[in-house]
């Protein structure tokens, strides 16, 4: 297989559409300070990639309320990616999805990640047979914010 549509880290989009600056906390390459309360989208790509990887880490500080995986069927143009419109971007979130994750307080119920704070940690969403031509990560902070970093590969 060869890869496409990858990246080495992903800047998240805050839901007012601010693009996020890198953060300056030497957490890890490719970190961004996340504050509490906030909603912010992860744009994945997936146009040309029906296998699709997104990992994620966090700081010991961080809490997260969800972290999920949604697709859209239309252009950019027309929807963008931080939009949260009823209809635009559908959850992926069946009941038989696996999400790994590493670290105290994750929970990953039917493809849906929670983080407790208190410990660092990280989650790998592996997507295959997606055909949708945008894929993204809705992340939801809780009471507390903190550090993440997210990366993406796509194969197809």
């Amino acid at each position: 297989m060869r890869h496409t549509c990858s990246t080495s880290y992903i800047t998240p989009i805050k839901s007012d559409g601010v693009v996020q600056e890198q953060s300056a906390v030497d957490f890890g390459r490719g970190s961004f300070t996340l504050v509490a309360g906030a909603t912010y989208f992860y744009p994945l790509g997936g146009q040309d990639a029906p296998y699709l990887d997104a990992h994620c880490q966090w700081d010991a500080a961080l809490i997260l309320t969800s972290v999920t995986v949604e697709t859209c069927g239309f252009p950019e143009s027309e929807v963008s990616y931080y939009s949260d419109d009823a209809g635009e971007w559908i959850d992926q979130d069946p009941a038989t999805a696996y999400v790994g994750s590493d670290g105290a307080g994750v929970t990953v119920t039917a493809g849906v990640v929670a983080v407790a704070g208190g410990a660092q940690g990280g989650c790998n969403f592996q997507m295959s047979g997606s055909t949708s031509r945008r894929t993204r990560l809705k992340v939801v902070v809780g009471a507390i914010g903190g550090e993440m970093r997210t990366a993406s590969w796509g194969k197809e």
